[in-house]
This record gives structure tokens, C-alpha cells and sequence, in this order.
């Protein structure tokens, strides 16, 4: 699979590749908070979290022309979710990112990047049936009948899904996976 660009990073920080592209430039939580453009980076990670606990549209990208802060300051506002020790502001930081996140995989152009955003949660972009235990474990949280294992079509261990429903269990995936790391420790 071909590399992942910086510009693609930008709408999915929670990459591996991201914290890569931190790293290479020597950037750190705690060195951030040092200098200028450091405390810039956490007034827009506290701006973004704001977004996401006021319920408001989704937080906007950085169009500043700074090519890391998407990922700097989504880095940053999980730190400070972290922070409040508050259950309901983390879930509600993690739907925002989700569906943040949702939203600009559904309009993304470039397949390379679909693909690997695909890839990094187990899925394949063309998936038309999925394991019972990849299923279950996307679907848990949707409380709609449909969504029941029993009211689906289970066919040799596999369930058989739409294009439509891939989308909206991945939204559930991204959630889930961008949920289970948070708070830090």
C-alpha cells in the first residue's frame, strides 16, 4: 500500500502515522506547552473540545496554512478530556471526533487513504458481509431491531451487509476505537 501524505493525516490524526510524524519532528505534549505556537496548539485543542461538548458542528480543520495542527491539537484535546476525569466529556469528545472523522472519510477522493483508514479498523471498503464477531462488535451499540444479529441474514459465519450499513458500522468502529484509548492514563 502506498505511504500515507501529511495532508491526509490531517482528517485522521488517530493514525499510527501521525504520532510518527510528531515524533520526527520532535514534538512532545510536554514541550509543547513551552513555547508559543505550543500554547497556540492548546488553545485550539481546548477550542476543539469545547466543539465538542457544546454539541456543535463538527470542529473546522486549521486552514492557517500549518500542516501539522489537526493532529497536534487533536492529540492535545485528548489529553485534556483526559483531564476531567468526566465519563459524558469524553463520550461526547469521542462522538464529535467520530463523526468528524466519518464525515471526511465519506467525501474522501483517494482510495489509498479510504483503504488504509479501512484497513487500520479491520474492514475492507468492500466488504458485503462481515465476520458474526466483527458484526456484533460494530453493531453493539446501534439499538435499532435491524441492527440484531437475529434479524440478520447469517450465512457460514458471515453476515451480509449493504454498502450503506458498511458505512454506518464503521462510523460505530471508529467511535468504538477512537473511545477505547481514552481517558489516558
Amino acid at each position: 500500500m502506498a505511504a500515507v501524505e501529511l495532508r491526509d493525516l490531517l482528517h485522521y490524526p488517530f493514525l499510527p502515522e501521525a504520532q510518527k510524524i510528531l515524533a520526527s519532528r520532535g514534538i512532545s505534549v510536554a514541550g509543547l506547552s513551552k513555547t508559543n505556537p505550543g500554547r497556540n496548539y492548546l488553545d485550539k485543542a481546548a477550542e476543539r473540545v469545547v466543539y465538542s461538548i457544546d454539541g456543535k458542528e463538527t470542529y473546522p480543520s486549521d486552514t492557517s496554512g500549518d500542516n501539522i495542527s489537526d493532529i497536534v491539537t487533536y492529540v492535545l484535546a485528548r489529553v485534556l478530556v483526559s483531564c476531567t476525569k468526566d465519563k459524558r466529556t469524553v463520550e461526547r469528545f469521542v462522538r464529535a471526533e467520530a463523526k468528524r472523522v466519518f464525515g471526511y472519510l465519506r467525501q474522501e477522493q483517494n482510495q489509498t487513504i479510504k483503504a488504509r483508514v479501512c484497513a487500520e479498523f479491520g474492514i475492507s471498503l468492500d466488504a458485503t458481509r462481515l465476520t458474526v464477531l466483527q458484526y456484533v462488535e460494530m453493531a453493539a451499540n446501534i439499538r435499532e431491531e435491524k441492527w440484531r444479529l437475529i434479524n440478520r441474514e447469517v450465512e457460514g459465519g458471515y453476515v451480509k451487509i449493504s454498502a450503506d450499513e458498511l458505512e454506518i458500522l464503521l462510523s460505530e468502529k471508529i467511535r468504538a476505537h477512537l473511545g477505547s484509548s481514552l481517558p489516558l492514563a
